[in-house]
């Protein structure tokens, strides 16, 4: 993954200076992907049983939960921060974004009957489907209208600084357009 991420680095360097957009003129921003599951302690659906998936959308077993949020999100991270490096771009560290907002999280509420969806209570990503409708397969597990304005929102925020390396997490209690961004020191 670090060799093609450096490769596509490079190849969208060479396309901008193609196009008339020498180094500098432009931002070039690698960024991560945020943790869409929490880990096993904060799924709001206790036991690992099939109601799950038909309550909830989130048929995972708890050790696999947080193997997810705690090892392979953050090497993920670690990996295109890496790539970043190599390739000369800005870093945008996503892996903390979703934190307390992921489907099936304990501090949420999954939108329905009787439950409008809300920037500052729902899940940000959207719950795993049977594939039964069209669309829903490719939609399963990836951010929803609240988690892309908060991705959003976080490259937002770092257009507004000065170059460099950048962690992106949510404010707990508020919506989308409440994120704070941090510095993270190079390696």
């Amino acid at each position: 993954m670090r060799t093609a991420a450096v490769k596509a680095l490079g190849d969208i360097t060479t396309a901008m200076d193609r196009a008339g957009h020498p180094k500098g003129s432009y931002r070039l921003i690698l960024q991560s992907y945020p943790s869409l599951l929490p880990d096993g302690a904060r799924i709001r659906y206790p036991g690992e049983r099939y109601d799950r998936l038909t309550q909830g959308g989130c048929p995972f077993f708890d050790k696999d939960l947080t193997w997810a949020h705690d090892e392979l999100v953050p090497e993920i991270s670690s990996t295109l921060a890496a790539a970043a490096r190599s390739a000369g771009a800005e870093f945008l560290d996503l892996s903390g974004a979703f934190d307390g907002r992921e489907v099936c999280s304990t501090s949420t509420v999954q939108a329905g009957p009787g439950r409008q969806p809300s920037g500052r209570t729902s899940e940000w990503v959207r719950f795993v489907a049977s594939g039964l409708a069209q669309g829903q397969r490719q939609e399963s597990l990836h951010p929803n209208y609240y988690g892309q304005r908060a991705l959003g929102t976080c490259l937002g925020l770092q257009l507004d600084r000065a170059p460099g390396r950048y962690a992106c997490t949510n404010t707990p209690g508020t919506g989308p357009a409440d994120m704070r961004l941090q510095p993270v020191p190079s390696a």
